[in-house]
């Protein structure tokens, strides 16, 4: 072999040792990082996709605790799924959970029928009868997630013993609703004549038994979580007692003239007034709006009590005045500002003068007296103390 044929041959060795060494390179080395790094982006932008998913989650858990608070102390508040001082036996579980189930419904019952009684509904009208149990619909060999017990409840009372009844069923620590209720005048029908006043309310409530929930031999928690279900600061619910919106207002009867007392001097009548928080809690910012023609804010004021129109108001309709039934005055006031998200009226008494604020939905009382705006709310808006 001449000289040159071995340098060739040696060159064409070392040319396929490089091609051998980058082969390699690729199929051991490059090719799997890039196979990885993509696996790696597929991997990462699922991820983010169920993380996207979870978030969308969670928000809709939050908005259904938001409307339903009872549903985060669920484990506290279902109706018990077991008793936990019988010993469990495989044998005889389901027959156990039957004769448990049906021990909650006599209780629950019970616990209905002796609410509505503390209430005021007359004992000889309350009835209380169990509906339909439901089961969640499950695939053959799982377990539910819930039972649903129904009872339907019927009673005669006065206004005050079923706002009564109803806030103290908000307030029992059981995972529990009112599906739908009825209230009408017990006279309205005709027939059989009742007491005037009184109101015939007729009720569907759920119970649910939620399976993972605590074991416990009673009805109710014995240590119940604090719940959070009707308004917050807390209303006076015996107040629309007042306003009955079935019976209407009636005035007092007047007194009767014991016959054995000295005639005395006539005097002027003293004025009858209402407590200006009675009238005031019924007296309700409805709505704001543009007029395009004149440029100018205007807001509407409803007194649900009186019924009749709306109060149209602005900074030219600006005198905000509201009456008692004895027409006096319970609020005398001056609109000073009308925008898209707001009213504020300003009332003076004794040379001091103060500023309030309402928003679509709210009622004068409790904010006029107790939430006057401060200084730099008032300069935030522009307004001169």
């Amino acid at each position: 072999m001449t000289q040159r044929e071995k340098t060739l041959a040696a060159g064409l060795v070392v040319l396929l040792g490089v091609a051998v060494g980058g082969a390699l390179l690729w199929f051991l080395g490059v090719q799997p990082y890039f196979e990885a790094k993509e696996r790696y982006q597929g991997e990462e932008t699922l991820l983010a996709e169920k993380q996207r998913e979870l978030d969308a989650e969670r928000g809709q858990i939050e908005s259904i605790l938001k409307v339903d608070p009872r549903l985060r102390e669920w484990r506290e508040i279902s109706l018990p799924p077991r008793d936990p001082k019988v010993k469990a036996d495989p044998k005889t579980a389901e027959e156990q959970k039957k004769r448990h189930l049906s021990q909650l419904q006599v209780d629950y019952e019970k616990h209905l029928h002796e609410m509505l009684q503390k209430k005021g509904f007359k004992s000889d009208s309350i009835a209380v009868q169990l509906g339909q149990t439901e089961r969640q619909a499950v695939a053959k060999g799982k377990q539910p997630s819930y039972e649903r017990v129904a009872f339907r409840i019927s009673g005669r009372g006065e206004l005050s013993s079923v706002t009564g009844f109803l806030a103290d069923f908000s307030r029992t620590p059981l995972l529990h609703q009112v599906r739908n209720v009825t209230i009408e005048n017990a006279n309205a029908r005709g027939g059989a004549k009742f007491t005037e006043g009184e109101l015939e309310m007729k009720a569907t409530v759920e119970a649910l038994l939620v399976n993972g929930a605590k074991d416990r031999s009673g009805l109710l928690p014995p240590e119940p979580p604090k719940l959070v279900v009707l308004a917050d600061p807390e209303r006076n619910y015996y107040a629309m007692s007042t306003k009955n919106v079935f019976t209407g207002i009636k005035p007092q009867p007047p007194k009767e003239k014991k016959t054995d007392e000295e005639p005395k001097k006539p005097t002027e009548p003293k004025k009858r007034t209402e407590d200006p928080a009675d009238v005031l809690s019924f007296v309700k910012l409805t709505m704001l709006c543009f007029d395009s023609d004149s440029g100018r804010w205007y807001a509407t004021v409803y007194d649900q009590a009186k019924g009749g129109n709306e109060m149209r108001l602005s900074k030219a309709l600006s005198e905000l005045t509201i009456y008692d039934r004895y027409s006096q005055v319970s609020l005398d006031a001056t609109v000073v500002h009308v925008d898209g998200k707001q009213l504020v009226f300003r009332v003076e008494r004794g040379g001091e003068k103060k500023f309030f604020r309402l928003r679509i939905g709210d009622f004068v009382y409790p904010i006029y007296p107790k939430q006057p705006l401060s200084g730099s709310e008032l300069k935030e808006l522009g307004i001169a103390e």
